[in-house]
């Protein structure tokens, strides 16, 4: 089975590297801050996957997998808006659970529709 090429969109840097670290040991994983710096990655990147953060700064997530959709029309998405800010005293605990949630959110799924 091939390493799924996966794209990771979140404003938030600490659950944007925990997400990376957990799916960089069995796939290739790109991160990025910011909704437009996506958009030129995926360009070199041609992610089969792409995990974005609906709640974004620059481009909203909407917005930003309409335009993945529309140069890469095989791409599938996994969404979420319910992580919040990974600040303070709650950042240990939400980031331990990221497979967990990535899980509720659909990746395993998602990964094993793209024969990855």
């Amino acid at each position: 089975m091939r390493r799924a090429r996966i794209l990771i969109v979140d404003d938030e840097p600490g659950m944007l590297r925990a997400v990376e670290r957990v799916l960089s040991e069995q796939h290739d994983v790109v991160g990025t801050r910011l909704s437009r710096e996506a958009l030129a990655t995926a360009t070199e990147f041609h992610p089969d996957l792409a995990i974005v953060d609906i709640r974004m700064p620059d481009l909203d997530g909407f917005e930003l997998m309409a335009q993945l959709k529309a140069r890469f029309p095989g791409i599938k998405f996994v969404t979420y808006d319910v992580f919040g800010n990974v600040h303070g005293p709650q950042q240990r605990a939400i980031v331990a659970d990221v497979p967990k949630l990535l899980k509720q959110h659909g990746c395993d799924a998602v990964i094993s529709a793209i024969g990855a």
